[in-house]
């Protein structure tokens, strides 16, 4: 698997970890998410990839 292909499927696997969390409602509706570092912690990736799918989320509620 490519760099690019790689770095996709840890964004895209990420974007699905949270909102597993927000469907378990472990992140409840209105509530202040975890900072960037303890989400990638938690999830055991770089903040950066943290960062990229929280952005995403945020483009894709804006619709």
């Amino acid at each position: 698997m490519d760099k690019n292909t790689e770095q996709k499927k840890v964004f895209l696997d990420i974007v699905q970890q949270l909102l597993q969390l927000i469907k378990l409602e472990e992140i409840h509706a209105g509530e202040k998410l975890p900072s960037e570092r303890v989400l990638s912690e938690r999830l055991g990736v770089a903040r950066s990839s943290v960062r990229e799918a929280l952005r995403s989320l945020e483009i894709v509620r804006s619709y």
